[in-house]
């Protein structure tokens, strides 16, 4: 099951990537028409990065004010470290950043629906996070500290893309519901 799990999983994220690659321009611009499904992928990558990295800073942050006491941990179990004001932070950052930069590239500031982009944008961060602590629970399930030994201390190469195959999922479900279909 373990492995059926993981190459399903590997097999529709990369389907999702593949997916957002091929998309044309939502708004009929010959011109981007081309570039818009690099665009989709940049996007993917900037809010599920972004959440990571205010995440941290955010619970690093409150973790110093607050102390170690007053932060509340998201689950200890699974992931020590992440807090809840880090997951809120984070979250809050990454759906602004990810909302400007799907208004301004891929919209071109002339799209009616924004609120399909805040949501997006929304879903994106809080399923990277989940996609995040899966896999972390499965590392925690087989008693394993990473994935692969090819980046020793991150938890292997599949640690570190876990949250953009989860969101290349999310994001090419969403594009093919809204945008496209």
């Amino acid at each position: 099951m373990y492995t059926f799990s993981t190459v399903l999983y590997l097999s529709l994220g990369l389907k999702g990537m593949l997916y957002l690659r091929s998309l044309t321009n939502i708004v009929g611009d010959s011109d981007t028409n081309s570039t818009f499904g690099l665009i989709m992928l940049a996007y993917v990558l900037l809010v599920t990065c972004a959440t990571d990295i205010f995440a941290y800073f955010g619970g690093m942050t409150c973790y110093k004010l607050l102390g170690e006491k007053k932060v509340h941990k998201l689950n200890e179990r699974i992931s020590p470290k992440k807090t809840i004001e880090g997951t809120i932070v984070g979250t809050t950052l990454a759906t602004i950043l990810g909302f400007l930069f799907g208004i301004y590239f891929i919209d071109n500031g002339s799209y009616d629906k924004w609120y399909l982009m805040l949501l997006l944008s929304f879903m994106l961060s809080i399923c990277g996070q989940i996609g995040d602590l899966l896999l972390s629970a499965l590392k925690r399930h087989y008693r394993i500290k990473d994935f692969s030994n090819l980046l020793p201390g991150h938890g292997g190469v599949l640690d570190r893309i876990d949250s953009v195959l989860i969101n290349s999922m999310v994001a090419a479900l969403f594009m093919a519901l809204t945008f496209v279909g």
